[in-house]
């Protein structure tokens, strides 16, 4: 039961990453391309990311905090959702 509830937190958080990253790249008049090439990382990669559909390495992390100009820390203010 247990690992049910932690694989569901796991889920919610990527899809919670995955919409702060698109609000991100929206505010900022992106497309998924401009982004991807921004933070070389692949357009693929950008859209799982987004659909929260893949686990996030902390390098790609690391480059789409500097692509946007803003912290790591930043990346994951999920205003209250």
């Amino acid at each position: 039961m247990e690992d049910k509830l932690f694989l569901k937190e796991i889920v919610a958080s990527k899809k919670e990453f995955g919409i702060r990253i698109r609000e991100l790249r929206k505010e900022y008049g992106w497309s998924q391309e401009d982004l991807a090439g921004n933070a070389d990382l692949t357009v693929r990669g950008i859209s799982d990311i987004e659909n929260g559909l893949t686990d996030v390495k902390l390098s790609s992390i690391v480059k789409m905090a500097n692509a946007f100009g803003i912290s790591i820390s930043e990346l994951f203010h999920f205003e209250n959702r």
